[in-house]
């Protein structure tokens, strides 16, 4: 087993990351990357961090400063309708670009779309009328009908 010293915590408690490899090699090895960290000034990434929780920091800690009202509440519901009950409980760490392609896969089948020049998911069509983006703005693209030769995803 291996610890390393982070310093002391804003509760005045020691910060410590330990690992517990099986051979001393590996305790070496696996440490050296928390050393450079700390040597680099660099904070360790957290390693328990979910979507959910960096979405909800980012939405409070920066987005709300930089956009108007209605374009936060915008991003808030779009992000609590689609990636939170999908991706959210997932650590940033474990994320892969394999869950966000099967999110959008999913979301393809049921009928939305994403533009590819404005990143943006779209309702369906009522009948008939014109396709509404989650922004209200008249969107780039109309919701893809799913080829019959598609099984939904799960």
């Amino acid at each position: 087993m291996g610890a390393l010293s982070l310093g002391y915590g804003p509760d005045g408690q020691p910060l410590r990351k330990t690992v517990s490899p099986k051979t001393r090699g590996e305790v070496v090895r696996k440490m050296k990357e928390p050393q450079r960290h700390v040597d680099d000034g660099i904070p360790l990434p957290d390693t328990t961090l979910t979507v959910a929780q960096l979405f909800k920091g980012w939405y409070e800690d920066v987005l709300c400063h930089q956009v108007a009202v209605s374009a936060s509440s915008n991003y808030k519901r779009i992000f609590d309708h689609h990636f939170i009950p999908t991706l959210g409980r997932l650590r940033v760490t474990n994320l892969s670009v394999a869950d966000v392609d099967r999110l959008i896969s999913q979301k393809i089948s049921t009928g939305l779309s994403v533009s590819p020049s404005k990143p943006r998911l779209l309702q369906p069509s009522p009948p008939g009328g014109s396709a509404r983006s989650s922004t209200g703005s008249s969107p780039s693209l109309t919701p893809q009908r799913r080829p019959s030769s598609c099984a939904p995803v799960r």
